[in-house]
């Protein structure tokens, strides 16, 4: 062997003297030896277009080269085999279900033949006891191990527990023992007072007034603003900043002259009441035409006052002047407000 490796040296260098000897040696040990392949290598390292014979396909005339005929038919060879080994196979997996659904089917049965037998059977007073308690004389025996008096305190005692559980029946049907447990539950005595019953709530009514009560604008209530009222908006600054604002109406307090009073009232007013009041033709017929509902608590007083005059009724209210002398008396002490002498 060693002879016939030293030749293949030999001739491998005659044929590449540029080749080292180190590198001739190593080619031909990775081909184990063989001329024609370590020939081919040397050649493809020194000319990189070197193609060896091997490696070109031949065509033949049918088109198909021989390298992907032999592939086609070695899978053949291979889908061939594959397909007799399933048919191997399909039986023993076919026979493996079976087995496997029969003893299901066997497990299934038994454990229903257990629980019917179970289910059948009476059941075994000394089947869940143990064995150390199991040949205990009986509550029965129990009497004259123990004596008579035993046995009567036990009775007393039954009864008495079953006449307790009978009054907490009838306090739970009444509702007074519904939240808690029967169990814990003993009452002193026999009977339990009754609870009180509770009285219904009843609603405060607010008094319906017939002038006018609520407003956005409370001030409106005091005078005649003729549906004028605050406003709320946004001031808006040339860059565009909104700070919130409000408008309030334009009110003056003015002096207007009643015909059937016959005196002059002062009161808030606003310009458009002024301008439906020169409409109307002044205060009186103004008043008079304005509904309850729209009106606050001193202009209704004020509207039913007039309205009495004018049917020929006495006034009750008091004059200005009458008024004028209460407040001096007031002030200098004269007369309590109640309008009763001071007797000190």
């Amino acid at each position: 062997m060693a002879d016939q490796r030293t030749e293949l040296l030999k001739t491998l260098m005659s044929m590449f003297p540029d080749v080292d000897a180190e590198i001739c040696e190593t080619i031909l040990d990775t081909n184990n030896g063989e001329l024609e392949l370590s020939i081919n290598s040397l050649l493809g390292m020194s000319d990189p277009n070197y193609k060896s014979e091997e490696s070109i396909p031949v065509q033949t005339e049918s088109g198909v080269t021989s390298s992907s005929r032999q592939q086609i038919e070695s899978d053949e060879e291979l889908a061939r085999y594959l397909a007799a080994e399933a048919d191997k196979k399909l039986p023993v997996i076919k026979e493996k279900i079976i087995q496997a659904a029969d003893t299901t089917k066997k497990k299934m049965n038994e454990w229903y033949e257990k629980l019917k037998q179970q289910t059948s059977s009476p059941r075994n007073e000394n089947q869940f006891s143990t064995p150390q308690y199991t040949n205990l004389p009986k509550d029965e025996a129990d009497n004259p191990m123990l004596g008579e008096d035993f046995s009567e305190s036990l009775n007393s005692h039954k009864n008495n527990q079953q006449q307790n559980t009978i009054n907490i029946h009838q306090h739970v049907k009444r509702g007074l023992l519904a939240s808690g447990r029967l169990k814990y539950l003993y009452p002193k005595s026999d009977h339990l007072p009754d609870p009180p019953l509770k009285q219904p709530k009843v609603k405060k009514v607010k008094k319906e007034q017939p002038w006018m009560v609520q407003q956005t604008y409370k001030q409106a209530l005091t005078g005649l603003y003729a549906g004028k009222h605050i406003q709320y908006g946004n001031q808006i600054s040339e860059f565009g900043n909104k700070s919130r604002r409000t408008w309030k109406p334009n009110v003056q307090k003015v002096k207007l002259y009643s015909e059937a009073l016959n005196e002059r009232i002062s009161i808030k007013v606003t310009p458009l009441a002024l301008k439906i009041m020169d409409r109307k033709g002044g205060l009186d017929k103004y008043l008079l035409s304005m509904r309850d509902k729209d009106l606050g608590e001193p202009m209704y007083r004020l509207k039913h006052r007039i309205a009495r005059i004018l049917k020929g009724e006495p006034d009750i209210e008091p004059s200005k002047e009458q008024k004028k002398k209460e407040r001096r008396k007031r002030k200098y002490a004269l007369l309590q407000p109640g309008g009763v002498k001071n007797v000190n």
